[in-house]
């Protein structure tokens, strides 16, 4: 007997219906990390855009203030 027959020999066999079973286990395991990763990588994208709009924002804001010319306080009062 060689290495690999007594390895394997222990091993239980498994019937369809269990070799079903897995198979159902497993897809709706992959669908379920396959969702998940939809969820953070959406979030992530909506994220992202609201950092580049309020950078935008900021971007405008500051052109708009530089725009208008240096303000002393003289011209304030």
């Amino acid at each position: 007997m060689s290495m690999k027959q007594t390895e394997f020999s222990d091993l239980p066999v498994l019937t369809e219906e269990e070799v079903k079973a897995r198979g159902k286990r497993n897809m709706a395991l992959a669908l379920g990390i396959v969702a998940f990763m939809c969820l953070v990588f959406g979030i992530t994208l909506v994220r992202m855009m609201e950092g580049a709009k309020s950078q935008a924002e900021t971007a405008a804001a500051a052109e708009a203030a530089s725009a208008a010319g240096p303000e002393t306080i003289e011209d304030v009062q």
